[in-house]
This record gives C-alpha cells, structure tokens and sequence, in this order.
C-alpha cells in the first residue's frame, strides 16, 4: 500500500506541475505573419511640357515655335505630351509572431483618366514584429497620379 500511495502522490504532483507550467504559458496565442501596408504617400517631383513630333509634320498655326508650348496649338496639340514623375513612399509592417516568407507588395497606380497599373516589389522574407519605410518613384506620361492602393501577399 504504501508503493500505492506514493504513486498516486506521484502522480498527484504530476498533474499539479503540468497545471501550473500551462497556466505560466498561457500569455496569449501565437499569430501568424500579419503584414499591412499603411501611409501611403506620393508627390509630384517633376514634370515637363514637351513635343513628340513624327519626322514630317507641317504647322497649321503660322506663329509655330517648338520651344513656346502657347505656339502648340491646331494639329500640333496630338503630339504635346505631358511628362509626370512622382515619387512615393509607405510603410510595411509585420503584425504577427512568425516570418512572413517570399513577401510581395502589389502597388496599384490608379490616375484621373481613370487608367490603372500594378508594380510588384518583391521585399523576401520579412520578421516578426517588424516594421519598414520603403520609397520609389513612379513616371507617367499624358495622365495624373490621383491615388495608390497596397495589397500583400506573402507565405507562413
């Protein structure tokens, strides 16, 4: 009986000790990788007036000059071309307790003619609880920038 009794107090204690290391390492649940983009921001950095004229062209408009754009007028105006540069930045964060592996960012371009383009930056595994700035720039020709989107894709 006695070999009974210290089994069951064995075992007893056991179960107490296993009580107590679980409750010790209940903090809180362990997340995946959890990225989100956020404060996304452009500006115009340059832009140019310019001629892109075929090699044989006539002026209907006597007063032509090719470097005076208030001259570009009739059926000079189909070869005007106005010229953006922007230049952009965001922040990348990684909300989540583990790697996010083979990390992409979509970029989604939309300008006021209604025109959308996507650029994918591939940014590789990012850690946990991190948090990036990263900046680019962005050219585009006879239209505006009005606005990008984010979205990411990535591995667990």
């Amino acid at each position: 009986m006695t070999t009974t009794r210290a089994t069951k107090t064995t075992w007893i204690i056991m179960v107490m000790l296993s009580a107590i290391a679980s409750l010790s390492s209940c903090n809180k649940e362990k997340i995946d990788a959890n990225l989100l983009v956020t404060d996304i921001e452009f500006v115009e950095v340059f832009s140019n007036v310019y001629l892109e004229l075929p090699f044989s062209f006539s002026a209907d408009n006597p007063n032509f000059n090719p470097n005076d754009p208030a001259t570009w007028t009739g059926n000079m105006a189909q070869y005007v071309r106005h010229f953006y540069r922007y230049s952009y930045n965001y922040t990348l964060t990684n909300h989540g307790d583990f790697v996010a592996y083979d990390t992409e960012i979509d970029l989604l371009f939309k300008t006021k003619n209604g025109n959308e383009e996507v650029k994918t930056v591939k940014k590789g595994d990012f850690p946990p609880k991190s948090i990036t700035r990263k900046q680019g720039s962005y050219v585009i020709i006879n239209d505006e920038l009005t606005e990008i989107t984010a979205e990411t894709f990535w591995y667990n």
